[in-house]
Parts: C-alpha cells; structure tokens; sequence
C-alpha cells in the first residue's frame, strides 16, 4: 500500500530553528555510530528518510558518503539546507509514497521517525522503504525499544522516555503507545520479514540502533 500522509500543515514548523539544541547531545553518539556502520559498509547510495534538519546527511556526507536527505516538513529542509555544505540533496517528499524508482539505495535510514507515525503510515512508510532498497541492501533504523523488565535502568529510561512523548502532543503520544505496544523496534523489523544483523542498544537500553536487511 502506498500512502500520501501531507494534511498541509507542517507540524515541526514551531520547533524546527530549536531542534537540534534540544535533541543534538542525546542523538549525536548514536548518529556517529551510523556514519561508522556507512563507511565500514562502503554504502554508495543512502536514503536519510524523514531527515529533518540534516544532521545524519551532514555527517554521512562529509565522510564522503553519497546521501539524500528526505522530508515532509519545509521548515526541517529549510534549516537543513542552511546548515549544509553544497551539493547535500534534499527533497521534499513523502515517507509513503517515495519519489524514487525500486531499488535505487544500498541503504535507507531512519533516525527516530518511526514511533511517531499512525499504525497504518508507519507500515506504508517501512514498505516503500523497503521498495527503494536494493536487493542486499541494508536497513537502518534507530528508536525506541521495549524495555527488559529485569533491567530497571532501561525501564526508568523509558518512563522518561514515555513522558517526552506524552509531551509532543495527543496524536504524537497515540502513536508511540501503539508502536510500544506491537513491540518497538523489534517488533516492526519482525513484521516486514527483516533479519537483525548488528544492534547496540543507546540511553540505558531504553533505544536501539539495529542493522538490518531482508530474508532470503
């Protein structure tokens, strides 16, 4: 199924400019981590899908890596433009509903836009993930994991985590309770048939960063 998921309102308008100050310390290990795993890997075509103000591009490209950044958002592309060398590309796109041919990336990435989307988007937006990702191709995705209940560092990091998300907003907070409730991560990359090749787990064990590509 493929998705159009643009209402015409940019929700990340009011926090684009403050983005990056707020979530930069948490995320930045995590996005280094990424730019690692590309350039052991060799990718030679990555899809930031969902980027927002462009960091990961950023990092990916300055080690020489050949990436495109994707997102909805104006205001994200805006303040990921300015804060980019030239010859990043960004396009404004659609998750659900990519504007790019099957199998076109080596790798297509995901840095924590996963949870926030309805049950039925997040299914379309993994599905045409998986059509623009070349056979052997590897899919990256960070974000939330359900917490072990023996481990009660990762359990308190994900009540925290439970309040951010409350935070965001209604809709934003229905989201990620339904993507907490069908198993995180984990349970997302089960459902579309995806084999775990590497994973570290960020934040107490409250989020996962996982390598991933499709069965044979």
């Amino acid at each position: 199924m493929r998705w159009i998921s643009d209402s015409g309102n940019d929700e990340y308008a009011p926090i684009a400019r403050l983005y990056d100050t707020l979530l930069s310390p948490l995320l930045m290990p995590l996005r280094r981590e990424v730019r690692r795993i590309a350039e052991r890997e060799r990718f030679r075509h990555i899809l930031d899908i969902c980027c927002g103000t462009g960091q990961q591009a950023v990092l990916l490209h300055r080690a020489g890596l050949r990436v495109t950044g994707l997102d909805l958002s104006p205001a994200m592309l805006r303040m990921a433009r300015k804060k980019s060398p030239p010859g990043l590309p960004y396009v404004r796109g659609d998750a659900g509903l990519l504007p790019f041919k099957d199998g076109q990336f080596d790798a297509v990435l995901f840095s924590f836009a996963l949870h926030e989307k309805s049950t039925l988007l997040r299914e379309a937006i993994v599905e045409e993930a998986l059509r623009v990702l070349s056979p052997g191709g590897r899919f990256m995705v960070a974000d939330y994991l359900v917490p072990v209940r023996s481990d009660l560092t990762a359990l308190w990091r994900s009540e925290a985590a439970r309040f951010i998300e409350w935070c965001a907003g209604e809709n934003h907070y229905r989201a990620y309770r339904e993507f907490m409730n069908s198993g995180g991560l984990e349970g997302l990359l089960a459902r579309h048939g995806l084999e775990v090749l590497w994973r570290k787990r960020y934040h107490g064990g409250a989020t996962g960063l996982v390598v991933s590509a499709k069965r044979k």
